[in-house]
């Protein structure tokens, strides 16, 4: 029988060598011939690398007692060979250093090449065959034709030259070893594949002691000295190490929670009455009643290991359960803790033997446990256990209790109970998913139990690192994991937090895992981004999308590492996720005799998507405050039954917290959700208004972010994501232009952009259809997105020149032309575009010339904001020249006197139209101000501060420190309502730029003008 994760090479021939095997005379030491087979060309790292793993072996004294290695091979420098060229050089390898078939074993390596062929006339081939024998080949099938042990090594390593000759070498080697696939070819001992040398050393060294022990030193039947039962324990020791030896390099410290055993089956073993029955007697419930004891507190690890450690000096109670979600790390924890246990062990023979086994394997409802345990120790501790468990020096590590086919746990559960009542046994660990403990086994097992908790940003990190070092070195692997953690963490702003912060001297473990994080003191960091960097900071640790709360999950943080890049396309990503741990359960299901029960992933996948679409709260009934993200039971679909709820919650889907039914991560219920959107803009079932109420149509449900996901999910898909685009645009067009844009704006045919005019441009400036004003921002967004924005005034003329849509202030002093609306972005690009910026004729007398920069909002309509008064000055006197007209800024008594048109000679009062809620500031024109007979100018309170061209007055004492300070006027998106109002005056210097500031212009009336 081959011991659970043993190399496949292990499954050996039965057949014992003929003869002596090289006795002579009476000696104990047994000579074990080995030949060794490769072609020259591409392997002889590994030949070397063979060598030096039988030499190490055949001077271990262990070894060395009982048998003497003699390597075989046409390299050895302590017998050359003489080859004859004109003759045939495998026929003097033959003759000088043996026969495959003469040697008890063949190690045969391949990498690309097959190697060099023999002539036809002096090495005949099988009938059948055309093609001649290759020198490796023929070894090989001499020792498999004597019946001896064949073990084939398998480079895999990948091809460093592509040229079609060597692929076509390659491609026979692949082809040779699938030949010789164990489970149906005539290769009795298999092959093994190897990742790179060391990968090569470590599993022939493995394999060779457990060769070495079983066929030559113990051989069945024969009497069991003490030395010789060390030395199957060392043995078995050294392959747990070998085996599990990754598990040290890649474990990082991972954190439980343990929580003793309240019941007195704790420490009582031998009660007479369980306390399951007498709490059933008085009728009280078993899981949560307690016996008397004082309730106890968790007690927190840092490294559940420390619990492992202390678990075999605890006097009565050594038995514990690790528990924890799928994934967690229960199985690779109790891998690192074996191995550790196995190297005191070999150094120290009074201490305990760990020995590991999958009670998934344990399959046969007749086997007991001890029978299982004798099997699963076999070949070298299957008659040992007995007196190990006499000396106390047996510890066993149960993995994986919930992978016992579900009818047979009870029974099973049973028999490890009472093999958990022997006080011999040294300590006893088993793993289990939380879930299946706490409903089926803990009740049967009075076991303290260890919680294993999530992975945090720092482990994850460190995982990462030690497992990639391993694959890329220390350089390239530690690069490499920085890499992938901040993938991973999708937050470049907080990776420039972060790198700015450990500039300073901030500390990485209080950067991820402080509640309040307190910043490093740094002199040319100002108060404003400090308080910036903490936002980001904090923003970015409660993202509920972030990967990171997906990478705690050790087996999920695999996958990624798997992956060659994280895909940004979300749909893509954890529709590969889903697949990924369906394949997983499948694989779980069918290892414990259930996959009967295992649904399809289409089915599965439906039902996920009821449960998402209930929680994304499609009604859109009237107090619907958004997506959900926990269920009610009574929401629950009815086609999530118990078998469905049960693998949902196995496969790290699903989760049920206080009786509420979550995913377990937002984006893989908003990936699911996206189905719905899809169905419905590609049916035309579901109008989009189902998911975005026509009343408050601009206001966020929860379904935002799925409609991006939705138009991912199209990806190559034109028409599918135009389709969805128009659906949309009938009801949302906030949500149309964030996904389009996301889409990275396709093309849109004519006569769909042509609807979405006439459907919108109408509402954009109607304050009675549209009387939100989120309503008729989101209109403007999704129209200047498209560029459909033309009203007069907003854009340029014919050539080029900005259209300036001018409105008569009719003063009685001297009246001027007002701008009805705020310089746009469209009418700035022009003078952008016009070299506006490089023409010193502009900028003449002013103090700096400033360089543009991209403004914060980008619809063409919008405000133009982040502009100087230097750079309105210039602005000014560039469109006097291209207009053929005199422009400039406002003075503030010109200014204040168009307001007073607009809201009469109230100036302090509030206005109706502040815009603080939208956070940015709209198209302009879209807070429409009308009174009847009288033609105003618009957008003169609350879209963003109007520059004027006067200074603002200060008081005489302080007019020396600040000369230069110019006047603003109306207030902006960034002020609350009380500070929107036409009186309200600011102050800026020239130099400044700010989000909130822009300018309107004015001219005079020409005196030919009535």
């Amino acid at each position: 029988m081959v011991p659970f994760n043993w190399p496949r090479c292990l499954v050996e021939n039965p057949a014992k060598p003929e003869g002596d095997m090289g006795m002579g005379n009476g000696s104990s030491v047994r000579t074990v011939r080995i030949f060794l087979a490769s072609p020259s060309a591409d392997t002889l790292e590994a030949r070397a690398r063979v060598v030096q793993v039988v030499n190490e072996i055949g001077a271990d004294p262990l070894y060395a007692a009982h048998v003497r290695l003699d390597l075989r091979r046409w390299d050895d420098p302590a017998r050359p060979v003489a080859c004859d060229r004109a003759g045939n050089p495998q026929q003097d390898i033959v003759q000088q250093v043996g026969s495959p078939g003469d040697c008890e074993l063949v190690i045969g390596i391949f990498a690309h090449t097959m190697g060099g062929t023999l002539p036809k006339d002096r090495f005949s081939v099988p009938a059948g065959r055309d093609d001649p024998w290759h020198c490796s080949e023929w070894e090989v099938a001499q020792g498999l034709g004597a019946q001896r042990s064949v073990w084939v090594f398998h480079d895999q390593r990948p091809l460093m030259t592509n040229t079609a000759q060597a692929k076509r070498a390659s491609l026979a080697v692949s082809e040779y070893i699938e030949d010789f696939d164990p489970l149906d070819g005539s290769m009795r001992s298999g092959f093994n594949p190897f990742s790179d040398l060391d990968d090569l050393a470590s599993k022939l060294r493995y394999v060779l002691r457990v060769w070495l022990s079983t066929r030559f030193i113990r051989q069945q039947g024969d009497p069991s000295p003490s030395n010789h039962r060390r030395l199957r324990e060392l043995s078995y020791l050294d392959g747990l190490t070998e085996r599990l030896s990754q598990h040290e390099l890649r474990y990082v410290p991972l954190s439980g929670e343990e929580t003793p055993e309240q019941r007195l089956e704790r420490v009582l073993k031998d009660l007479v009455i369980p306390s399951d029955f007498v709490l059933e007697a008085f009728e009280m419930d078993g899981r949560a009643a307690c016996t008397g004891h004082a309730s106890i507190e968790p007690v927190v690890y840092q490294d559940v290991l420390e619990a492992y450690r202390a678990l075999p000096a605890r006097g009565e109670v050594r038995r514990l359960a690790v528990l924890g979600e799928p994934g967690a790390g229960k199985s690779f924890s109790l891998g690192r803790i074996a191995c550790e246990l196995a190297r005191k062990a070999r150094a120290d023979e009074t201490q305990p033997v760990p020995v590991m086994v999958a009670l998934g394997l344990w399959t046969d409802a007749d086997e007991t446990l001890d029978a299982f345990l004798v099997r699963r120790s076999a070949p070298f501790l299957a008659d040992d256990l007995q007196t190990l468990r006499r000396e106390g020096r047996l510890l066993l590590l149960l993995d994986a209790v919930n992978e016992i086919p579900p009818g047979q746990r009870s029974a099973k559960a049973a028999e490890i109970a009472e093999l958990a009542g022997d006080e011999s046994i040294a300590a006893m660990v088993l793993s289990c998913r939380a879930r299946d403990f706490e409903v089926e086994l803990k009740s049967r097992l009075a076991f303290d139990t260890l919680k294993l908790l999530p992975l945090q940003p720092p482990q994850v990190h460190e995982l990462l690192r030690r497992t990639l070092v391993m694959v890329h070195g220390e350089a390239g692997g530690a690069r490499l994991a920085d890499e992938k953690f901040w993938n991973i963490v999708g937050r470049p702003d907080l990776q420039q937090v972060w790198q700015i912060w450990k500039k300073d001297g901030a500390s990485w473990n209080d950067f991820w895992l402080s509640s309040e994080l307190v910043m490093p003191r740094c002199s040319d960091r100002s108060v404003v981004k400090r308080m910036e960097h903490i936002r980001i900071w904090g923003d970015s640790l409660s993202d509920r999308r972030s990967l990171l709360w997906l990478a705690v999950n050790p087996f999920l943080l695999t996958v990624m590492m798997q992956l060659k890049a994280i895909p940004p396309n979300r749909a893509q990503l954890f529709a590969g996720f889903l697949k990924v741990l369906h394949e997983r359960e499948r694989r779980t299901c069918e290892k414990r005799g259930d996959a009967v029960g295992v649904p399809t992933l289409a089915a599965w996948r439906l039902v996920l998507v009821q449960v998402a679409e209930a929680l994304q709260r499609v009604d859109g009934r009237e107090g619907d405050d958004g997506a959900r993200t926990a269920l009610a039971r009574t929401d629950w679909p009815v086609a999530l039954d118990e078998a469905m709820l049960v693998f949902s919650i196995d496969a790290s889907v699903l989760q049920v917290v206080d009786g509420e039914l979550r995913f377990t991560h937002q984006l893989l219920q908003e990936s699911l959700a996206a189905d719905v959107l899809l169905d419905a803009s590609r049916s035309g079932r579901r109008p989009a208004s189902d998911f975005w109420p026509e009343q408050r149509g601009w206001a966020r449900t929860g379904w935002e972010v799925v409609a991006e996901i939705a138009g991912e999910a199209c990806g190559a898909d034109e028409a599918a994501r135009l389709k969805l685009i128009e659906w949309l645009s009938t009801a949302v067009p906030k949500v149309a232009a964030d996904v389009w844009k996301h889409l990275n704006r396709p093309a849109l045919p004519a006569e769909l952009r042509q609807a979405i005019a006439d459907q919108w441009c109408p509402r954009l400036t109607d304050n009675t259809a549209e009387p939100a004003p989120e309503a008729r921002a989101a209109i403007g967004e999704w129209l200047g997105a498209l560029d459909l924005d033309r009203r007069p005034g907003t854009g340029l003329r014919a050539d080029g020149v900005p259209d300036i849509e001018w409105v008569l202030i009719d003063d009685e002093n001297e009246p001027f032309y007002i701008g009805r609306y705020l310089v746009t972005n469209r009418q700035w690009q022009a003078f952008i575009d016009d070299g506006g910026y490089e023409t010193d004729q502009w900028w003449q007398g002013l103090a700096e010339r400033m360089a543009p920069i991209t403004p914060t909002w980008s619809e063409p309509t919008a405000p133009r904001e982040t502009v100087s008064w230097y750079e309105a000055m210039a602005y000014c006197r560039w469109l006097s020249v291209a207009a053929e007209q005199a422009v400039r800024l406002p003075t503030e008594a010109q200014w204040a006197r168009a307001a007073r048109d607009v809201y009469g000679e109230e100036l302090d009062a509030k206005l109706e139209n502040e815009m603080f809620s939208l956070g940015r500031t709209t198209v302009v024109g879209s807070y429409q101000v009308w009174t009847a007979g009288k033609d105003l100018p618009q957008d003169l309170g609350g879209n963003v501060w109007e520059l004027c061209s006067c200074k603002f007055g200060v008081a005489p004492e302080l007019a020396h420190k600040r000369p230069e300070l110019r006047v603003v006027r109306g207030g902006s998106w960034a002020d609350r309502s009380l500070c929107v109002h036409p009186g309200r005056r600011g102050m800026q210097m020239p130099d400044s730029r700010s989000t909130n500031v822009g300018l309107r212009l004015v001219r005079a009336v020409p005196h030919s003008e009535p």
